[in-house]
């Protein structure tokens, strides 16, 4: 199967390289827009605009058969728009944010699970209507980090590159936060 792979910028190389690993006999296609760099501070519909021309491309141009939203923003924001254009054609469209934040969810069983990102990114994130969990928050804290869009857009490799760039962690309870 070829499956197209797309952020806005080099992030989503991370999620190529665990799909490589995790699908070797898939032909994977990686398209970064680093034309438009960065998604996250742009309106969820220019969003969505860039989304649907670079799904559109890697469609018609690169023929894949599944497409993988690597870009949190986009995944934030344009997945079900992508999901409408792509569902003719018998194409599934992944994103990374939502399954990310199940995930937290789901093992850290105790409370707040804080997600952290673009302003376009957290501003935009949501669960899929997990019992006992409530609209966006889902019993956390969603915190925009500028730094995120200074050191390139993406989150990916930034906390290698710009560790003292973060701010100190806001928790979402006092019972969830570490030791100061």
């Amino acid at each position: 199967m070829r499956i197209g792979i797309f952020d806005s910028g080099i992030g989503g190389l991370t999620v190529l390289a665990a799909a490589r690993q995790a699908m070797p006999g898939h032909e994977l296609v990686y398209l970064g827009d680093t034309a438009r760099i960065p998604y996250g501070t742009r309106s969820p519909l220019t969003v969505v605009r860039y989304s649907l021309a670079v799904a559109s491309h890697l469609v018609q141009h690169e023929r894949v058969e599944a497409l993988v939203v690597a870009c949190n923003t986009a995944s934030t924001h344009a997945l079900p728009a992508l999901q409408a254009a792509c569902q003719a054609l018998d194409i599934p469209v992944f994103g990374v944010v939502e399954p990310g934040v199940e995930a937290a969810l789901e093992a850290h069983t105790g409370g707040a699970v804080a997600v952290l990102g673009t302003a376009g990114t957290v501003g935009g994130v949501r669960t899929s209507g997990r019992p006992g969990r409530t609209g966006a928050h889902a019993g956390g804290a969603r915190r925009p980090l500028p730094a995120l869009r200074a050191a390139g857009g993406g989150g990916a490799g930034c906390t290698a590159t710009c560790p003292g760039r973060w701010p100190r962690p806001t928790w979402a309870s006092s019972a969830t936060a570490p030791p100061p």
